[in-house]
């Protein structure tokens, strides 16, 4: 009887570890997480990097209240480009849309599940939004957005540990060319930041 038991353990293990959840229950698990979580302050250190643009660090308060409310207090600085820092992938998936499985990749060495977002509000600003998932935590770790004007961007989040819930670090990345204000103007948006003739967009 033990042996059968054992041999029963033994074909049913692999199949558990590699099911795959749907869509649906991924952006389910997601917002379970979130919905633990009323709100919180905190401050934020936000470095920019760009070729041509010599930019300090600048420090920057983020206040959040659920269901999907940020606000940014960036005395100095302009938070570029804004619907990334405003996170409006999490007003996206707390509304109606269609989510689509895209397959599976490995991210930092994490393996992630791949969603298409398709907001269903002609009123969104996100026309379609990429997430990898990692399906053990209901963690993002990388998305990309493809916006109606501000071109598209990437944000890699990492957390401290599965239990996070809200990411420690994020790295938005951007095409400088998508934005509409010329360099000066970011420049001066960013304070004390100079601007160099080389390289110029």
């Amino acid at each position: 009887m033990k042996t059968k038991y054992l041999l029963l353990l033994l074909l049913t293990f692999p199949l558990n570890i590699w099911a795959q959840l749907s869509p649906e229950e991924l952006v389910e698990g997601l917002q379970t997480k979130m919905a633990t979580v009323n709100g919180f302050e905190a401050t934020a250190l936000i470095t920019v990097d760009i070729d041509f643009i010599d930019i300090s660090p600048r420090e920057v308060k983020i206040k959040y209240t659920a269901p999907d409310q940020f606000e940014f207090d960036a005395k100095g600085i302009a938070l570029l480009p804004k619907n990334g820092m405003k996170m409006e992938y999490i007003e996206m998936l707390n509304g109606a849309n269609t989510t689509i499985s895209a397959g599976e990749e490995e991210i930092r060495g994490i393996g992630t599940q791949k969603l298409k977002v398709i907001p269903e509000s002609i009123e969104s600003e996100i026309v379609l939004a990429q997430l990898w998932m990692n399906p053990e935590t209901f963690q993002i770790l990388k998305m990309q957005t493809f916006t109606r004007e501000s071109g598209s961007y990437i944000i890699d989040f990492y957390f401290d540990d599965a239990t996070s819930i809200f990411s420690s670090k994020l790295i938005v990345s951007f095409d400088i060319e998508n934005l509409t204000a010329p360099a000066q103007m970011i420049a001066e948006f960013m304070g004390n930041a100079k601007v160099s003739e080389e390289g110029l967009p």
